[in-house]
């Protein structure tokens, strides 16, 4: 028992700064320390001096370890920030507090509910919390330093957490050991977006072959170097320009009906490329053009175009393309063929 309160002392002044714990260790009146001590000679006085009960039922502890805490908590909580918000639901949903975190929830309010909800040890164990420690590594650091330094995270949180159940002070510091884990997600600033991309540009053209894996390496490294980011802030920004044109080109394979005024503006664009006369053009043609810009199927079109004419903004005309036999003319409800469009702006 003695071995185990001697530990959690120690961990409890390791929560301190060098000057509050020279200032605690004298307010015991035990023994006189140098102007300028150590901090390691101090803990040597402190483990030999002092109990833990002594420890515990002192006043400037309990002044300082208010702040520390509120600094950690902080801390924790805006690591959490650069969480996806589905990487939170996930999380309280492995911990089977999934009413914690909802879609139509702000993420801050997600953080908010799990800091008071959940045990800052369990929310560190979470598979996805883990994952995440393994691939947000700080640059010069190992899947395997990180993963070694979230285990003693843990273990020292869990130690701090039976430490609390002695002292109406505890339950606060379950979150002492968290300030290590900001300085693990910190990122330097990222390069411009358009300076990246020039960057792979300019490689790009260099290529007059398909490289090898270890061409890739080289042109990597020499990117990074010329854009002065590290390995995660590369990643990043390489994330970020995948997952946006991911997302611009998936969306619009879905089925989609815009507003007239966002089809109106597409048409007028489209319109004017695919005239053929000063303010006519095919129906097929500009049918064509503004489907695979908008991701709309034909009928969306048809649809969006009667209901222009029918409000006036379009005018519509009969007509037939020569030697064609499979024409997709515009078709109203009342039978009516379309062949070409009229706009006037």
């Amino acid at each position: 028992m003695e071995k185990e309160a001697r530990h959690a002392m120690k961990r409890l002044l390791q929560l301190l700064s060098d000057d509050e714990l020279k200032r605690l260790y004298l307010s015991f009146g035990k023994r006189r320390v140098a102007e300028e001590p150590s901090r390691d000679f101090v803990m040597g006085r402190f483990l030999d001096d002092v109990s833990i009960e002594e420890l515990l039922g002192s006043s400037l502890l309990k002044a300082a370890l208010p702040r520390r805490i509120d600094e950690l908590v902080n801390s924790f909580e805006s690591v959490l920030e650069r969480f996806d918000k589905s990487d939170l639901m996930r999380i309280c949903k492995g911990l089977k507090k999934g009413d914690l975190a909802t879609k139509d929830m702000k993420k801050t309010e997600i953080i908010d509910k799990m800091s008071r909800n959940i045990q800052l040890s369990e929310i560190l164990k979470a598979d996805v919390f883990q994952k995440r420690l393994t691939v947000r590594k700080p640059k010069h650091v190992s899947p395997k330093d990180v993963r070694f330094l979230s285990d003693k995270i843990v273990s020292t949180i869990e130690e701090l957490y039976t430490l609390d159940k002695k002292t109406d002070q505890g339950l606060n510091t379950v979150t002492a050991r968290l300030q290590s884990i900001e300085n693990m997600f910190s990122l330097d600033k990222a390069p411009d977006l358009y300076k990246f991309l020039e960057a792979f540009y300019q490689e790009a053209t260099r290529i007059g072959y398909r490289p090898k894996p270890e061409d890739l390496n080289k042109i990597v490294e020499k990117l990074r170097e010329r854009l002065h980011v590290g390995d995660w802030e590369f990643i990043l920004k390489g994330m970020q320009i995948l997952l946006a044109h991911y997302l611009l080109t998936e969306i619009k394979q879905m089925e989609w009906k815009p507003s007239i005024d966002q089809f109106l503006n597409v048409f007028r664009e489209e319109f004017e490329k695919a005239k053929i006369l000063e303010n006519r053009a095919e129906i097929p043609d500009l049918r064509n053009r503004v489907c695979e810009r908008m991701g709309i199927t034909d009928g969306v079109f048809d649809e969006l175009l009667i209901d222009a004419w029918k409000k006036g903004l379009v005018s519509l005309e009969p007509g037939a393309p020569v030697g064609e036999y499979d024409t997709k003319y515009l078709v109203t409800e009342d039978g009516r063929k379309f062949y070409y469009v009229k706009y006037s702006r």
